[in-house]
């Protein structure tokens, strides 16, 4: 029961119309201002600039971003708290993140010799 399961979700239909003709799927120039501004958009400054020079067009100027470092989609600097949670053990003293006695992954006994050595 379970091979026929999994054969079923496996297996791909051959049977759908087909609604794009062979002639719209083949390949063609690309059209500079959509290629261009996805690029730009994307941040890809170097890229944008290269391929604009390649079509002989003119890049697109640079898109305006909020100062103050990485933003998330709302423009508010992301913070996901992984700064707090490395830069002070949980006992309050600076450094590791990590409770006394357990080694970078978390694990008692998986201390490397270096955190051995500085007692941590």
């Amino acid at each position: 029961m379970q091979a026929r399961l999994s054969l079923d979700l496996v297996t791909l239909k051959d049977d759908v119309p087909i609604e794009v003709t062979v002639e719209q799927m083949g390949v063609r120039d690309p059209e500079p201002p959509q290629l261009l501004g996805f690029l730009r958009e994307m941040e890809f400054a170097t890229l944008t600039k290269r391929i604009a020079e390649g079509l002989g067009a003119e890049a697109p100027p640079p898109v305006e971003r909020p100062a103050g470092g990485s933003a998330g989609r709302s423009g508010t600097p992301v913070d996901n708290g992984t700064a707090a949670r490395h830069d002070r053990r949980q006992d309050g003293r600076p450094g590791g993140g990590l409770p006394a006695g357990r080694g970078r992954h978390g694990r008692a006994g998986c201390q490397s010799p270096k955190d051995r050595s500085l007692g941590l």
